[in-house]
């Protein structure tokens, strides 16, 4: 089990997840944007709003997920892990 949490790939994939997250963030929030400041009577402004929404609420979850589940890890935390 400790060679598994002390692998390189288990530090890496949650900073990916992060960074992955934090540009669909930035994309997403860029589309909203562009979705309401378009003109009132654009057909294409609901659904532009709406793809740059969904991409934020994804960003936000692989963002978010990511430190949550790096949490439990020693190196990250004050906690310390259960003795066996």
């Amino acid at each position: 089990m400790d060679s598994i949490l002390s692998a390189v790939w288990y530090t890496c994939v949650p900073w990916a997840l992060v960074g992955a997250g934090s540009l669909l963030l930035l994309l997403g929030g860029r589309g909203e944007l562009d979705g309401i400041t378009r003109p009132l009577r654009d057909p294409a402004k609901v659904i532009t709003w709406v793809q740059g929404f969904r991409l934020t609420m994804i960003g936000l979850a692989l963002a978010g997920t990511a430190p949550a589940g790096c949490s439990t890890r020693p190196g990250l935390t004050c906690s310390r892990w259960p003795s066996a």
